[in-house]
């Protein structure tokens, strides 16, 4: 449990300290700067304004894991029913808005939590219940999810009356956590694995939180600093995302990597198993039941040596391809 909160805080932190600092002291054209106590509650995590209430709340979600985790494991990880009974009914508490909150905590986390839910379940039922959906539920699914944007259904609304369609878009969120649970659950398939996972969806998956944080930031600079009609909308997309995408491969690569691989070595010395940055204990298990696999990767500051001693076992049944 310690490496896990460390890892957290290192995976969350010095990131998100720098930029708030950038809001309070230099901040966007048209846009007051943001205040030094503002800052402070975000770093507490009792309020989060822009695009940085979504960190707030992941990080509040992140006290709330072990515990899902926990009660997942304690009903036994074949019985996905219990679980899904489970999360259909904190999903309704949390759209009721069961409990007392203080006005200024309008993004806590118990009012968004079906997404975080259903994500985290969806993760847990793909590695161990072996669910099984037929290919088209994603397709299905994805298209469920559109429709509750607002660029979804009411865009289509729209063309048809003048009429508000008068939707609370907060009462979307359950529906599109039980969505996107299918695509994740049913994307296991050899042709949504095909479209899933990639190179550039695997390269934008990795600098995702450093684009997320930089992508506002980047995109107001570069309208307010570029002369109107010099470029067409186009060019200024393709500037936007090329501008974005370098910059948060540039702080992933030479910030987020390093201090996320200090992290894992912080963690690991504060449980007691040294500061080696690659090493890790494997316990004694009969070769008869497991199968070895060599780790073969080698990032940054961190390796794993492919050695009688730190040959990591995994379950013959735990393999899913």
């Amino acid at each position: 449990m310690t490496r896990y909160f460390v890892a957290r805080v290192f995976r969350i932190y010095p990131l998100f300290i720098p930029v708030l600092a950038f809001e309070v002291f230099v901040g966007h054209y048209g846009i007051p700067k943001m205040s030094m106590e503002l800052a402070w509650r975000h770093i507490t995590l009792r309020e989060g304004a822009l695009i940085y209430w979504t960190i707030v709340v992941e990080f509040q979600y992140y006290f709330l894991l072990p515990v899902i985790v926990g009660i997942f494991i304690a009903i036994g990880i074949k019985c996905w029913r219990v679980s899904l009974i489970l999360a259909l009914i904190v999903m309704g508490l949390s759209i009721l808005r069961v409990g007392n909150f203080d006005p200024a905590i309008a993004n806590n986390v118990w009012l968004y939590l079906p997404c975080f839910l259903f994500g985290t379940i969806a993760g847990l039922w793909a590695a161990n219940a072996r669910i099984s959906l037929p290919a088209w539920a994603p397709a299905i699914a994805l298209v469920g999810i559109w429709l509750t944007l607002p660029i979804g259904f009411e865009l289509i609304w729209r063309q048809f009356t003048a009429t508000p369609l008068g939707l609370d878009y907060f009462y979307m969120d359950p529906v599109q956590g039980f969505l996107w649970a299918v695509v994740l659950v049913g994307g296991f398939r050899p042709f949504w694995r095909s479209i899933f996972v990639n190179p550039v969806m695997r390269f934008y998956g990795r600098i995702s939180y450093s684009l997320y944080l930089f992508h506002t930031t980047i995109w107001n600079w570069l309208e307010n600093l570029t002369p109107v009609g010099t470029f067409s909308a186009p060019i200024m997309i393709f500037l936007y995302i090329a501008a974005a995408t370098f910059a948060a491969y540039l702080s992933h690569r030479f910030f987020e990597t390093p201090t996320i691989n200090f992290g894992k070595r912080f963690g690991r010395w504060l449980t007691g198993d040294g500061f080696a940055p690659g090493l890790r204990a494997i316990p004694a298990a009969a070769p008869a039941a497991l199968e070895p696999r060599e780790a073969d990767r080698c990032s940054g500051a961190e390796m794993e040596l492919a050695s009688p001693q730190t040959v990591e076992y995994w379950p013959r049944k735990s393999r899913r391809m």
